[in-house]
């Protein structure tokens, strides 16, 4: 994330002013950008855990069946 904008000491800067606005504009641009990123990342992290916690339901179901082990009583 770049730096936060900050305001001119003034409004009646109009060039200040003009930098400031279009400071703003940039930097929600990149935050967009970093939000985006990131939950794609978390999104990563959620379809790598859910495939984790499939194995480890088979890699179970695999060790049941091998030593016929029945889970309904």
């Amino acid at each position: 994330m770049p730096q936060l904008p900050t305001p001119p000491a003034s409004i009646e800067d109009a060039k200040a002013t003009a930098a400031y606005i279009a400071a703003v504009d940039a930097y929600l641009k990149a935050s967009q950008i970093y939000i985006d990123a990131a939950t794609n990342d978390a999104n990563l992290v959620i379809k790598e855990r859910n495939a984790a916690i499939e194995s480890a339901n088979k890699a179970v179901a695999d060790y049941n069946a091998f030593f016929k082990i029945d889970t309904k009583k």
